[in-house]
């Protein structure tokens, strides 16, 4: 009986302990995942350096309702440095707040109608519907006054409001609740613990052994919450398409540096890294490939890429190093085991468990400065280069490319720098674009790199010095691309990149087409070959 009471006693301790983690994570998540103090933001001092930049910080302002977008409220704020000095400097920025907030804002309010709001947000460019918008409804509302003054003229034109109007806005984060989550989830994994060691080894528990053990337990989430921002990151954005933003210092350089030389190697660094040394599988598969450059009609640059492979599920993946340049990668969830035809669903808490560690198995992507690049299968002899240079599997190169090249020449340059290994009985190349308009492909056969001047590719050698080089393995594919690209002059439309990209797609077998701009920093993604609907993304889809 008392084994049986003992029993019960121990389940219902672990579901507190449980609930007090979940406590503990949401009140550390909701204070942006970490224990630095952000940045505060000043209305009056904001430069383009700053988009993309969450900020803390407390105005005092008046304000009107904008626009009702779902479950947020844009509003638009008057903010004054000193409402009581006739020369005080007044700025007009949006602020996005969702609706849950907005009710505890306006219990806020002060005398004189001023709005003191203290608030956690990501700074963020308006688009010029927002701006109009906005400029026009304070515009009518000032000419609203004028009418009422009874004759009195404010004298303010549409231009003078579109001069003092701040061309970035307030993405407003909820954060309400943080330090009282914080601290419920603390006392409850004290709870749990007394109460465990107690049931364990009765009464004579020493306080200090529980106090120990929960600031250990606190202290192993802490460290560890960046991951589990990431895994909360994970959205589906359709059926078999999902995104992730990776919210901690996933080690670039220490993987560059690591002078790793195969997939098990590779794979059992991503466990130590990420998964405390559990063993891992990645599924090692081949796939086709096909990849083009252009330019639009308004100059911007365009790469665009087929990834062929089976069906199964894809992920995006938005990286921000703080010693690295922004990007945005696709990975294929087959190489996790997860998603179409495999065991784990891709929406399962272990699935997103190993989305953790996507930065490290992008097969293309682009980044800020403008620089793309994608891997495509050969189906020729392994590589293994024997140079006296730090060894790099080839699938870890498009990382260190997007981290820390800016242009096509310092991705050549950081390529030479290694010597490259291939797995899985194939070689591969490299398509690499930038923003200049610039491409061109890489490939390696023995101990020698190839850098071929080109605008698109396939699944065969270019490189006429490769000794694998024959001009007759050249595909449909590939003659497609250059005959397109050829009778447009290198100019497509977004739209007829996607389409270029379906027409030498396997149908079937494309996972993902993706169109990158290279100047804007952007992508449009079809996947599984349905070219009906696009799903584009910028920076700012990415939290």
């Amino acid at each position: 009986m008392k084994s049986k009471r003992k029993l019960i006693s121990l389940i219902i301790t672990a579901v507190i302990f449980i609930v007090g983690c979940v406590f503990l994570i949401l009140g550390i998540l909701n204070n942006g995942g970490n224990s630095e103090k952000l940045p505060s933001l000043n209305p009056f001092d904001i430069s383009e350096k700053d988009a993309g930049k969450r900020f803390s910080g407390s105005v005092k302002a008046d304000f009107m309702e904008l626009e009702q977008d779902g479950d947020n409220t844009k509003y638009i704020l008057f903010i004054c440095d000193d409402f009581s000095a006739e020369d005080a400097e007044e700025v007009i920025m949006v602020f996005d707040i969702p609706n849950k907030l907005s009710d505890k804002v306006f219990e806020a309010i002060e005398s004189e109608g001023k709005l003191p709001f203290e608030f956690v947000g990501t700074l963020r460019k308006n688009d010029s519907a927002m701006t109009d918008k906005a400029v026009k409804k304070i515009y009518d509302y000032f000419k609203w006054i004028d009418e009422i003054s009874e004759g009195e003229d404010l004298n303010i034109s549409e231009e003078a409001v579109r001069e003092n109007f701040e061309q970035y806005y307030v993405d407003v984060e909820e954060t309400s609740g943080t330090k009282t989550f914080i601290i419920i989830g603390s006392v409850i994994i004290a709870v749990a613990l007394i109460v465990l060691l107690t049931t364990l080894f009765g009464k004579k528990v020493p306080i200090i052994l529980v106090i120990l053990l929960a600031i250990a337990i606190i202290v192993v989430i802490v460290l560890n919450i960046g991951k589990i921002r990431t895994m909360a990151s994970v959205t589906k954005v359709s059926d078999g398409f999902y995104k992730i933003t990776c919210h901690y210092d996933y080690k670039c350089d220490d993987y560059l540096n690591s002078d790793i030389n195969n997939l098990d190697d590779m794979i059992d660094w991503i466990s130590e890294q990420y998964f405390f040394g559990i063993p891992i599988e990645l599924n090692k598969a081949d796939f086709g490939c096909s990849a083009f450059a252009a330019k639009n009609p308004d100059g911007k640059h365009l790469f665009g890429r087929n990834f062929d492979y089976d069906e199964t599920d894809a992920l995006i993946v938005y990286t921000e190093p703080d010693d690295g340049y922004a990007s945005m990668g696709m990975v294929d969830l087959e190489f996790f085991n997860v998603g179409e035809g495999n065991v784990l669903s891709a929406d399962s808490i272990a699935a997103k468990g190993l989305m953790v560690a996507a930065p490290y198995v992008c097969l293309d992507g682009v980044n800020e400065k403008g620089l793309g690049t994608g891997i495509l299968q050969l189906n020729i002899d392994e590589v293994h280069q024997d140079n006296g240079k730090k060894d790099m599997l080839i699938y870890t190169a498009i990382r260190g490319i997007l981290d820390k090249c800016a242009t096509v020449d310092e991705a050549i340059e950081f390529l030479s720098s290694y010597d490259i290994h291939t797995a899985l009985n194939a070689s591969y190349h490299l398509f690499i674009a930038d923003k200049s308009g610039r491409s061109v492909v890489v490939e390696w056969a023995g101990n020698e790199m190839y850098v071929v001047e080109e605008n698109g590719c396939t699944n065969s050698v270019l490189s006429t010095e490769n000794k694998y080089y024959d001009p007759e393995d050249n595909c449909n594919r590939y003659d497609i691309i250059k005959a397109r690209l050829e009778n447009n002059n290198n100019i497509l439309t977004d739209k007829e990149a996607m389409e270029l990209a379906a027409d030498v797609s396997h149908k079937r077998r494309t996972e993902w087409s993706c169109v990158f701009n290279l100047d804007d920093f952007s992508v449009d993604v079809c996947v599984d070959a349905d070219y009906s609907k696009t799903y584009s993304f910028t920076k700012k889809d990415f939290k």
